[in-house]
């Protein structure tokens, strides 16, 4: 396997795994992850 071959098996890998399972969760988008990673990194200085 090419290099390239391993990098769009990273890409797909990293897509499938981003995306939502959970019904609830869909309809959050990126919100509350988003959100958080704000509030952590603002607390933090």
């Amino acid at each position: 396997m090419s290099v390239s071959g391993i990098l769009i098996a990273l890409v797909i890998l990293f897509i499938v795994a981003t995306v939502p399972v959970w019904p609830y969760s869909r309809s959050w988008g990126l919100w509350p992850s988003g959100a958080g990673g704000h509030r952590g990194s603002a607390d933090q200085e």
